[in-house]
């Protein structure tokens, strides 16, 4: 267990980087660094990547509850206190006890997961819509999540926050043009619309496939996608609605890709 040091003061250096870290993008970015705030997310990191946890900021007087004091006394993550009129100052909610961490940004992995199960993410710009379809891919047994260029950062604090802990359970990829994913996937492809004659529940998901996913607007970008290699697939719905947000359609798919992968076989008398 590594010692808690104070900060009490606002021109301490380590706090104006902390500042600086919050609030800058660009400064995470250079960094490789990604901020996260809460029990939750802390106790995430702490079970699925320790090594990966950089540096721990708490609030004065604040002890996070067990299992997290018990899995942080194991941890050699730094750690630091801050006084209380500091920490609000850092922190990205409106009210939080904490804690803040800084995480390891992993170097991303070229030509993640083209080969099996993934998730493509087209232009997604809401925080909440890609962070839900992370935490379902994770829940649903997906490995990598690529987004392409256009999309919401994916490590950013939103979408850390939305996500739930699913970001050390992924591969995750970013700004990978989506003409390159098209003409280097080598498993089936996979996208929803509401005109495709096909039901996901009629459909055969058993083998790997990469799901594609566009923006809230606009949809997949026809421009940049081979439709003939898609196969389109619809979910069911009532008509009185023209459509479903983003991040429910993507938890549908993947959660009946899952559902169908662990149906038991049945087997006949004869």
């Amino acid at each position: 267990m590594s010692a808690t040091l104070p900060i009490v003061s606002s021109a301490n250096p380590r706090f104006r980087r902390l500042l600086e870290l919050c609030s800058r993008p660009g400064a995470r970015r250079e960094a490789g660094l990604a901020v996260i705030e809460g029990e939750h997310l802390l106790a995430a990191w702490l079970e699925h990547a320790p090594a990966a946890l950089a540096e721990l900021y708490l609030c004065r007087g604040v002890e996070p509850a067990e299992p997290v004091r018990g899995a942080l006394d194991r941890s050699s993550v730094e750690r630091f206190e801050l006084a209380e009129l500091l920490f609000r100052r850092a922190s990205l909610l409106e009210h939080s006890s904490g804690p803040i961490a800084l995480v390891h940004v992993p170097a991303e992995v070229e030509r993640v997961a083209l080969d099996g199960d993934a998730v493509y993410l087209d232009r997604i710009q809401d925080p909440g819509n890609a962070g839900t379809i992370l935490r379902s891919a994770a829940a649903f047994g997906i490995g990598a999540v690529i987004a392409g260029p256009g999309t919401v950062d994916l490590w950013s604090p939103k979408v850390l926050r939305a996500g739930m802990g699913a970001h050390p359970l992924l591969d995750i990829a970013q700004a990978v043009p989506l003409e390159r994913l098209m003409a280097d996937a080598r498993v089936p492809l996979c996208a929803t619309s509401s005109h495709a004659g096909l039901s996901i529940v009629d459909a055969t998901l058993s083998e790997p496939r990469i799901w594609l996913f566009g923006s809230e607007g606009a949809g997949l970008d026809p421009a940049a996608i081979d439709a003939s290699r898609v196969q389109w697939l619809c979910i069911e719905q009532r008509s009185a609605m023209e459509s479903l947000n983003v991040g429910v359609a993507a938890s549908i798919c993947l959660h009946e890709q899952f559902r169908q992968r662990r149906k038991p076989a049945i087997t006949r008398s004869v």
